[in-house]
């Protein structure tokens, strides 16, 4: 018999605005301030020559991507404005246009960031693995060599070694010692 108490909290109106004004304002600052920044690299990559055209094209596409991505979240936070201080029960297609618009807006944004990834991911891969091939060759030759030298150094102990016995047995012969049987063998 008793009446439940409802607790329903719910933010301020105006809490919710400028949370959303700061929001959409720091989106497009950002979206501002990367489009003149890109637009300067652009300039530069354009007059520059002494990249590598392979490089020089990937920077210039990743430019152009990274610029488009950055009108989307300027737009988007347009976009945000508008369904923040436009009330959907005055006019509810604009805000939900407003809103949808946002939604597909930071979509296509997402979507050219994860582009932009596998862009970089594939651009480095190529040299990479050619990096990782010619080190194994390298690799593969410095054992190469190794195993020669070791080798070498073989022969030339096993050389010594004969030459020594040959000296030894020379000498034994001038002392007036019987000579080994395999000596003998030959004469």
């Amino acid at each position: 018999m008793g009446s439940a108490i409802e607790t329903t909290s719910t933010l301020d109106p105006v809490v919710i605005k400028t949370i959303g004004l700061l929001l959409a304002g720091s989106l497009i600052s950002l979206a501002l301030w990367q489009i003149l920044t890109l637009r300067q690299t652009l300039a530069t990559l354009n007059v520059r020559r002494s990249l590598v055209k392979r490089a020089r094209l990937f920077l210039r596409r990743q430019c152009l991507r990274r610029l488009q991505m950055h009108v989307l979240l300027g737009l988007a936070g347009i976009g945000m404005l508008v369904g923040i201080y436009v009330p959907p029960q005055i006019h509810p297609l604009l805000w939900t246009s407003a809103w949808c618009s946002v939604i597909f807006l930071l979509s296509w944004a997402m979507l050219l960031a994860l582009v932009d990834y596998i862009s970089i991911r594939l651009h480095f891969s190529g040299p990479l693995q050619q990096q990782n091939a010619e080190k194994l060759n390298l690799e593969y030759q410095l054992k190469c060599i190794r195993e020669a030298l070791a080798k070498e150094k073989a022969d030339a102990r096993l050389a010594d070694n004969a030459d020594a016995r040959n000296a030894a047995a020379a000498v034994d012969v001038e002392g007036g010692q019987a000579p080994n049987k395999d000596d003998t063998k030959g004469e």
